[in-house]
């Protein structure tokens, strides 16, 4: 039996930010909430 989920948010725990904004990015255009840590809020240009 195949059991498909929607996912509806992300929590983003990172080593490198490295490809972070395009993620951030892609998540935020298919209406995902997401959870970053205020230092990678201030990082990023999103």
């Amino acid at each position: 039996m195949e059991n498909n989920r929607t996912i509806k948010s992300a929590l983003i725990s990172v080593f490198s930010k490295d490809g972070l904004e395009e993620l951030v990015k892609i998540l935020d255009s298919k209406g995902l909430k997401y959870i970053l840590l205020e230092e990678l809020k201030n990082s990023l240009k999103i």
